[in-house]
């Protein structure tokens, strides 16, 4: 869970998330009375835009010159000013002799918000944070489908689906397990697809039905298909075996007729060589066929070079996230391991939570992939555009957002172990976290 620091804690800020070159008003709530602005003998406001930019239109050190700001009767900040460009803004607030009239005073205390203006395509849109491939205990995990669910909500997950190898059957479970429970997680069908023939591994994310199953079921046609596919799409170097291509080729695909999300994975994973030699790999690469691939997955600690290779290698060949999207999972089989579970995920960017709407973002592009590792600093991996905005949520906004969450994972817990008088708690907390997230554009006369 990510620590948060003061000024999260103590404030409210609503909006914090504003259209870009426009005027907009912003107001930054104290949650509890120690925090109210109007304990200070004096304030001293500036608002900085940190690339730079001014609503003069030029590159500047100087502060935004059309700031206005007014303390509220209930001691809150209001202020308003012309947010030029996207880009994230610094809201510094310094008080001078704050705190208790007879009490403990800080002589000069500094407080920073962060804002941030978007772009219309960007702007409303959600920030979600999710894990497309994890296993349960129906493959070779160690916890039960709706134990990763739980836990995942509790570290701040928002969507997720179970990927176990070779099986749709789990995902459905662990959908049927919460079909009743008024939790905020979005849960998603999936499966790890390994065929017949390649030592590719593919996800199939939010798809219709399991394609592990329907080559089971229809070997012949699979191999048939396959060949069909090369002999459309000729593999034209000699040097390596050309049907781990078309069966992937063909997975992609076959993802795509049911409606899920293609996901090429962990294609640098080493024990002694490389699980899928890289003549492969690239070949798969230049055929484009998928919706998106793993930068960063699980055992980054153990095979950190693994993650370094494929997170380089994805940023070359998806030309920013424009080819295909760019995500990270954490390929989770345990709750416990210190470098696994939540390790690695996905931040999505849909326009609405909703399940299509997140297939949607994770198909074109709405998206990064994310690492932080046990005592390590985050890291982003796609469109610049992207990974700069979401650093700037990781640092201001998902620390309030985890804390709720973490609540709600834990009462889910306890919904599990057989507690079902939890579950009005559970939509309590769910119900805060949906508001929580609503806050982010919300104008600031709204906000409670």
């Amino acid at each position: 869970m990510i620590q948060t620091d003061g000024c999260v804690r103590d404030y409210e800020v609503c909006p914090r998330l504003v259209p870009a070159d426009r005027e907009a008003a912003v107001r930054v709530r104290p949650r509890a009375e120690h925090g109210r602005f109007d304990r200070a003998a004096k304030l001293h406001v500036k608002l900085f835009p940190v690339s730079g930019l001014c609503s003069t239109g030029k590159y500047a050190d100087d502060p935004e010159p059309t700031l206005q700001w007014r303390l509220e009767e209930d001691g809150s900040l209001l202020i308003r000013a012309f947010f030029a460009g996207e880009q994230e803004f610094t809201l510094l607030v310094t008080a001078e002799e704050f705190g208790h009239p007879q009490g403990a005073k800080s002589p000069r205390k500094e407080m920073r918000f962060g804002l941030y203006s978007l772009r219309p395509d960007l702007y409303g849109r959600v920030p979600l944070r999710g894990d497309l491939h994890m296993h349960s205990n129906r493959s070779d995990g160690e916890a039960a489908p709706e134990a990763m669910a739980a836990q995942g909500r509790k570290i701040g997950l928002d969507f997720l689906a179970v990927t176990d190898h070779h099986q749709y059957r789990p995902s459905l479970q662990c959908i049927a397990a919460l079909k009743d429970v008024p939790t905020g997680l979005l849960l998603f069908s999936g499966e790890e697809v390994q065929l017949p023939g390649t030592p590719v591994h593919i996800l199939n994310f939010g798809g219709d039905f399991s394609v592990n199953e329907w080559v089971d079921q229809h070997p012949d046609a699979y191999r048939q298909e396959v060949a069909a596919l090369l002999r459309a799409h000729p593999v034209v170097r000699n040097d390596m075996e050309a049907f781990p291509v078309g069966a992937a080729d063909w997975t992609f695909r076959k993802i795509r007729e049911v409606n899920g999300v293609s996901v090429f994975c962990h294609c640098f994973w080493q024990r002694e060589h490389y699980m899928l030699d890289e003549a492969v790999t690239r070949e798969i690469l230049a055929r484009r066929e998928f919706d998106a691939m793993e930068a960063v997955s699980g055992h980054g600690i153990v095979n950190w070079w693994s993650n370094n290779l494929q997170s380089v290698l994805a940023s070359e060949e998806s030309g920013g996230g424009e080819k295909f999207s760019i995500v990270g999972t954490s390929d989770s089989h345990s709750l416990d391991g210190p470098n696994e579970f939540g390790c690695t995920c996905t931040f999505a960017f849909p326009e609405r939570a909703e399940h299509g709407s997140i297939l949607d973002a994770l198909r074109n592009g709405w998206c990064v992939a994310a690492e932080e590792q046990t005592g390590e600093i985050p890291r982003f991996y796609g469109a610049f555009r992207l990974v700069r905005y979401a650093a700037f949520l990781r640092k201001h906004w998902f620390p309030r957002h985890d804390e709720l969450c973490h609540a709600e994972g834990t009462l889910l817990q306890e919904v599990f172990a057989g507690r079902p008088e939890m579950l009005p708690a559970v939509k309590l907390v769910a119900d805060a976290v949906r508001a929580y997230r609503e806050s982010l554009v919300k104008p600031f006369n709204e906000a409670r």
